[in-house]
């Protein structure tokens, strides 16, 4: 989805985290896949494994947030990643530890403008090996069937190349669960109330620019037509 045109969507919202929605004193009670809590709490007890959370929701809005989630449930991961606000990837901002933290201070990679999620995940995974190249294997979960289908691609690569011996995608089986009715409702609704607001003076603004474009373009039509000596034609 391109967000630039049809708003932020539910997962570039801040308010889908509200904490007024979900039981914020209780660690989310309830709220978690317990499945995919056991295999992180495996791996963050492993000291050669590098565990890495990677998410497609952007940092500002959301950093402080997913820490604080993570913190509830004492999930200390080496690396937490949000999509970066820019087309820019920071990488001290990336680890937890201090020293790995320092290790890349000033390390930057450039992702595409108007970059999509799998694009950014893809950049991250070869970004940490790069700056970890003893790594020989790599275990992806993921719940988006798009994503598993890419990701599978994109590790097969690595084995042919040499870079990994083993590559696996877990794919996260979710249970569907639902906020309180009302409180989605009015969510919802304020949701679409102020993304409607903002992309109508968008529209608007754009109509503007439009019918200038056409009036200065009907003048200059006008000036060619009353002028006969033209030393030249351009086609644009």
């Amino acid at each position: 989805m391109n967000v630039n045109l049809v708003g932020k969507g539910w997962f570039q919202e801040p308010r889908s985290l509200d904490t007024s929605l979900f039981p914020e004193k209780n660690a989310w009670h309830s709220w978690w896949n317990e499945t995919t809590i056991s295999f992180v709490q495996q791996s963050i007890s492993d000291p050669n494994a590098l565990t890495v959370l990677l998410t497609g929701r952007q940092y500002s809005p959301f950093h402080e947030k997913i820490k604080s989630m993570l913190l509830s449930r004492k999930l200390f991961f080496d690396v937490i990643s949000l999509k970066p606000d820019d087309s820019k990837i920071q990488w001290e901002l990336m680890y937890r530890q201090p020293q790995l933290s320092e290790k890349f201070k000033g390390k930057v990679t450039d992702i595409p403008a108007n970059y999509t999620t799998i694009i950014y995940k893809k950049a991250l995974i070869q970004g940490l090996v790069k700056h970890h190249p003893s790594v020989r294997e790599i275990s992806i979960w993921e719940d988006r069937q798009r994503h598993v289908r890419y990701f599978k691609r994109f590790l097969d690569d690595f084995i042919e190349q040499g870079i990994i011996e083993q590559g696996t995608i877990h794919v996260v089986r979710c249970k569907e669960k639902y906020l309180d009715e009302q409180s989605e409702i009015e969510l919802v609704n304020s949701m679409i109330e102020e993304n409607f607001i903002e992309y109508e003076d968008i529209i608007v603004e754009d109509n503007i620019i439009r019918e200038n474009n056409i009036k200065e373009n009907s003048a200059i039509e006008d000036t060619n037509v009353n002028n006969d000596d033209h030393n030249s034609i351009v086609f644009t």
